[in-house]
């Protein structure tokens, strides 16, 4: 591998890192300013604090706040991370051996994140959630986590319901919707690859894939699939040319489409791009799937772009990319809320929530390490053996490089 090529491969971990701090200022945002987030449209928000929240929503600006666009990112890098090393040439044992590993791979660190909540709640901490949102007006807030827990609840969410049970279900670690698309999207590419991976006709297939799945959040993972092809087979169209104009309006683009509102208020900008017989709902994933896509495409092929996310303080950010988005939102619900209520009848509505969420990312860093290290880190390696035990030290020794790599697997 190539330095060059190595770098754009470290800029995809940037990425995901940048993508998982974005989901935690938008949880932030979501907190405190919810109609910047949702709109007045969706009945997440009673107040307004600032002018900004009507300027930002529906702007493109937004797409630096918003969650959905990092997830819609996480979910291409995952089709792309996935398949890459078998369009590599390594072979039907490596895949097999992934998906061996999936499910543990996503369970173990998912089921502890739930078990924090099921301690915080335990405690009796979610009243400074809840009295948060009576201040703030954020419905959101107010109707997350449940008013009670139980060891029944944590192990039936933990080990079933936020991989196979009703979408939304997910009550004591909201986050977790996105497990399900995880464990199935990355189910769907093995599956795709294994089976037409080497097909002259694969692109038939891909083009099908992409119909069935344009109103879905599997159609990232088909996107990533098909980028992942592209780029190992040397076809990738924007490498190694001289389109850098082309290169930079395809992630301005993708920037823009990244923006898309959570609904479409009148006079946005987004109002020209709905598509009326699809729901709202729909139009969003594909919008910011096609984003999130164009932006991939953007990392990978501008030298200038995939340096930056390839640099050291960037790159780190992706070893702890799946334990941030684990474990902030008990941060949040309880340090930042905290904070915002001791200090909200004292000073200036916008200082008291800098205060309350600069608090809360000064916890997040050792709470994070912390999971990364005795959690995250571990479960790599309990559902590396367990594939190993399933598939045979065969399958495992022809990839032992994977294990050093697989942060995100």
């Amino acid at each position: 591998m190539s330095v060059q090529e190595g770098e754009r491969l470290q800029a995809l971990e940037g990425l995901r890192g940048v993508a998982a701090i974005i989901v935690v200022l938008f949880h932030g945002l979501s907190m405190f300013y919810p109609s910047l987030v949702y709109g007045t449209t969706l009945g997440m928000s009673a107040l307004h604090h600032s002018r900004i929240e009507d300027v930002m929503y529906g702007n493109p600006l937004s797409v630096f706040t918003s969650g959905a666009f990092a997830v819609a990112i996480f979910f291409v890098l995952s089709g792309f991370v996935l398949s890459t090393g078998y369009f590599n040439g390594k072979g039907d044992g490596l895949v097999m051996r992934i998906a061996g590993k999936r499910y543990l791979r996503l369970m173990l660190p998912a089921f502890s994140s739930i078990v924090i909540t099921f301690l915080v709640v335990g405690f009796g901490l979610s009243w400074l959630k809840n009295d948060t949102a009576t201040i703030t007006g954020s419905l959101w807030l107010a109707h997350l986590w449940p008013q009670t827990v139980s060891i029944e609840q944590v192990f039936s969410e933990g080990l079933w319901n936020i991989f196979f049970g009703t979408l939304g279900a997910e009550a004591y670690n909201p986050v977790l919707w996105t497990m399900r698309y995880e464990l199935l999207g990355s189910l769907l590419v093995f599956a795709v690859i294994l089976l037409f991976g080497k097909a002259k006709n694969r692109w038939a297939i891909y083009s099908l894939l992409i119909f069935a799945t344009f109103q879905t959040w599997y159609l990232a993972f088909v996107t990533g699939m098909i980028l992942a092809d592209l780029y190992s087979h040397k076809k990738f169209p924007f490498v190694e040319t001289k389109a850098q104009g082309w290169l930079v309006l395809i992630l301005l683009i993708g920037l823009f489409l990244g923006g898309y509102p959570y609904s479409i208020p009148e006079g946005s900008i987004y109002a020209a791009l709905q598509i009326p017989w699809l729901s709202v709902g729909a139009n969003q994933i594909m919008y910011l799937s096609l984003g999130a896509t164009a932006v991939l495409i953007a990392v990978i092929s501008l030298r200038r772009v995939s340096s930056f996310f390839a640099s050291k303080r960037i790159y780190i950010l992706g070893k702890y990319s799946f334990s941030i988005y684990l474990v902030h939102m008990a941060v949040l619900f309880t340090v930042a809320a905290g904070v915002f209520l001791l200090l909200h009848s004292h000073m200036y509505y916008g200082l008291a929530v800098a205060l309350a969420l600069l608090a809360a990312c000064i916890v997040l860093v050792p709470a994070v390490y912390i999971f990364e290290r005795y959690v995250d880190t571990p479960s790599i390696r309990v559902s590396g053996l367990f594939a190993n035990w399933l598939f045979g030290e065969a399958v495992a020794s022809k990839n032992t490089s994977l294990n050093k790599k697989d942060k995100s697997l």
